[in-house]
């Protein structure tokens, strides 16, 4: 009985820990500190990448985007190494969540694909970099980022499954992929409406 208790608990905390991560708004601070904005407040309001780049530049793009994906990366590698690989999993999903729901900002947040990158990172860097690397192609491709995510998103569970068959990463996928499109619904209909902005 013991032992089942302490299972919940460690998947209790490890979701308590990834969320908490995820929930640190990185991009409103480099918004904040570079540029005195509320990036709430600009565009579509978004806390992410992208529109830190379209109002700050692209290096103050990057440093959001490399400080997000840490948000996915560390809570993985800690948690693994307290409590296993699949209460690792469940607190990469929970700091994906905080991401876009970030408790410090009134439940304002990104998209989370940055910290999705880093949870992927964390379980099986190859196919993180074969992601990052087809994203990037899509996105110069086409200047859209939205477009370049959703299809990276819609992939994930494709090359995860064709490369390691079914492991850690291919369940995380099964959440990964339906929040990350669900995330990016707008930019999906201005797809479909041939709308959508170009970075």
């Amino acid at each position: 009985m013991l032992g089942y208790v302490r299972g919940f608990m460690s998947y209790v905390f490890g979701s308590i820990i990834g969320y908490i991560i995820g929930s640190i708004p990185f991009s409103f601070l480099v918004g904040k500190v570079f540029g005195r904005v509320d990036l709430r407040k600009k565009g579509p309001g978004n806390l992410g990448t992208t529109n830190v780049i379209r109002n700050l530049g692209l290096g103050a793009g990057i440093l959001a985007y490399a400080l997000d994906m840490l948000k996915g990366l560390i809570p993985v590698l800690i948690i693994r190494q307290l409590w296993g690989y699949e209460v690792a999993i469940i607190s990469g999903m929970a700091a994906i969540i905080g991401h876009c729901y970030s408790v410090f900002t009134s439940f304002h947040g990104g998209k989370g694909v940055a910290v999705s990158s880093g949870v992927i990172f964390a379980i099986d860097p190859i196919i993180a970099i074969i992601l990052t690397t087809g994203q990037l192609i899509v996105f110069f491709a086409t200047r859209m980022m939205g477009l370049a995510s959703i299809i990276t998103a819609v992939v994930l569970p494709i090359v995860t499954y064709l490369m390691r068959g079914i492991g850690p990463l291919l369940y995380a996928s099964f959440f990964m992929t339906p929040f990350v499109i669900w995330q990016h619904r707008d930019n999906l209909k201005r797809l479909l409406q041939g709308t959508e902005n170009k970075l």
